[in-house]
């Protein structure tokens, strides 16, 4: 995706709150914090690793696309550098 599709996603998801919600509940599935890092990224951010975390992490994801404070480019780097950049990392943070 594209810094203008996450925008783009960003501005439907405010628009229609079902849109952010099914977007969440597609991010749960994906389960970000399992696998062989998922203990090591749940303390990274500070939460306990369990549902209730992935849908935190979730949740703070799509209001980071909702408010326009992270984009495409902030996961590019994550996966180009295996670690978050600081605005996304303080949105995984909740500040």
């Amino acid at each position: 995706m594209t810094d203008e599709g996450t925008a783009r996603v960003g501005r439907e998801m405010k628009a229609d709150p079902a849109s952010k919600a099914a977007r969440i509940e597609a991010c749960v599935r994906s389960n970000p914090m399992i696998g062989h890092n998922g203990w090591l990224f749940a303390r990274e951010v500070k939460m306990k690793p369990g549902p209730e975390a992935v849908r935190t992490l979730c949740t703070r994801v799509a209001n980071g696309f909702i408010s326009g404070r992270i984009n495409a480019s902030d996961f590019d780097r994550l996966r180009a550098t295996g670690s978050p950049p600081p605005r996304l990392m303080d949105v995984m943070l909740g500040r």
